[in-house]
């Protein structure tokens, strides 16, 4: 990538915070750890590894869809 280039991320963006109610956010972060050793981010958690990265976010856009 250069300068120029930009960068299209689509992923699911859950919620700051998660309760006993969002069975299915929990769920899908316990898959991801355990299946690839990843986690389930939030918006800020993107926006922050995408600085730590060198990247700026634009804009975040839901879908209707689990995934932004």
């Amino acid at each position: 990538m250069n300068t120029a280039s930009d960068l299209i991320v689509v992923e699911r963006v859950i919620p700051e915070r998660v309760g006993a109610k969002d069975l299915e956010i929990v769920m899908a972060d316990l898959q991801m750890m355990v299946m690839n050793g990843g986690v389930e981010r939030t918006e800020s958690e993107f926006r922050e590894l995408l600085l730590d990265s060198g990247f700026r976010v634009a804009s975040v856009t839901t879908t209707g869809t689990p995934v932004s």
